[in-house]
Parts: structure tokens; sequence; C-alpha cells
């Protein structure tokens, strides 16, 4: 079945809850999203964007992945698409933003991002940052 509605194609799940973060100030360590359903999308974009990093640290990572796994409470592993390709994105500085575009062709189905942060030196460094993840491509309408 094919839908002209955007919102039958397309499912944006922004920052805050669904995504285990706010438009907030985030320290070292690993924030991991709720599950979500991405089953019958094809692709994924997703947004990180990164505001400013205090704490005087000399060196900053800040990395986001896409998750996947066959049950929205199985274990989940990076997902890497049919060209070996790992769903990953890094930055390394402030007010920055990254996109990365994923085929989910390939994916389990169940999804979750994970943001990992790590500084070099400072007085607890820390960064803004926030996260939107767009599914898309839905050849027929997901799951409800």
């Amino acid at each position: 079945m094919f839908s002209i509605y955007p919102s039958d194609v397309v499912k944006i799940v922004s920052g805050g809850t669904p995504l285990g973060l706010t438009s907030a100030s985030v320290n070292s360590g690993l924030t991991t999203s709720d599950a979500i359903d991405a089953r019958g999308y094809q692709g994924a974009t997703l947004q990180l964007k990164v505001g400013a990093i205090g704490g005087g640290a000399s060196a900053n990572l800040i990395t986001a992945a896409i998750l996947h796994s066959a049950t929205s409470g199985g274990a989940y592993t990076v997902y890497v698409d049919d060209k070996g390709v790992s769903a990953l994105t890094t930055v390394t500085t402030a007010n920055t933003n990254a996109l990365l575009n994923v085929d989910l062709r390939g994916s389990l189905g169940f999804l979750k991002v994970r943001s990992s942060q790590s500084y070099t030196d400072g007085t607890t460094p820390g960064c803004v940052l926030d996260m939107n993840l767009i599914l898309g491509g839905a050849p027929n309408l997901p799951p409800q």
C-alpha cells in the first residue's frame, strides 16, 4: 500500500525522553535511548548537535551510534550495513552538527541510539548535546 501522507512514511524521534537526552549539559559516560520500532523503514538519519563544551578539556570526543536488535528488549549491537559501514558519527569540536545517514534494510527492526562523551583534562568537563532520529522510506505502513 502506498501512502501520500508524509506522516505515514516518516517517523521523527526527537531528543528528550525517547532518546534519553534533553538539551542539557552531559558529562562523560554513555546515554542510551529507549527502544525505537523501526520495522518497515528503509533508512534513517541521525542528527547529533553538540553545543558548548565546558570544563576546560584539552580534547573532546562525542560519539553517537545506532544500535539494533531483533526484539525491543533484546541485546543491542552497533548496526553495520551491508557494505560493512558501522552506524557511528563523531564530533570533536563545540557548536557542531553531524548527520549520519544509514541504510536500514539489513536492520533487525528495533533501534536504540547511544551517545558517549569522553574528555581529556579539565575540571568536570561536559557539553550541551541533543540528538534526533528521522526514520524514512517506508514502502508500506509500519506497524502501529
